[in-house]
């Protein structure tokens, strides 16, 4: 498997498990993450001029799973989703959301230079 050639498909995996997470969740988070994952797949490995070209291009898998034992979820509530001090719970409206498993699974693929679109699979479970 190893030494990996250059420019030939790389599979990433990586994973996370997490004991009793308490989770605060803003809609302006989805949009981050949404950003973050752009930004991870694009595959801009550049070169010294910071210009995207095909021969600095590795074709990747990405693969990733996450496990919540015993989650707590809050979901911002307030009137027109105004949040200045998210994590306070006296000073906010939340929904809030026990969870006992929740468990995902996600892949990614960034196998084509510049994809104007990016794959996406994903799986959540939740479990009481």
């Amino acid at each position: 498997r190893y030494p990996n050639r250059w420019n030939a498909l790389h599979d990433w995996q990586f994973g996370a498990n997490f004991q009793s997470p308490k989770v605060f969740l803003l809609r302006q988070h989805i949009g981050v993450f949404a950003d973050i994952g752009g930004d991870w797949v694009s595959n801009a490995y550049g070169t010294p001029m910071g210009q995207t070209s095909p021969e600095f291009f590795c074709p990747t898998n990405y693969t990733g799973r996450i496990t919540m034992s015993n989650s707590t979820w809050f979901l911002n509530a307030n009137d027109q989703n105004v949040v200045s001090m998210p994590n306070d719970i006296d000073h906010n409206t939340h929904i809030r959301l026990s969870i006992p498993l929740l468990s995902s699974h996600i892949v990614s693929r960034a196998v084509k230079f510049q994809s104007a679109t990016t794959e996406f699979d994903w799986e959540i479970k939740l479990e009481s």
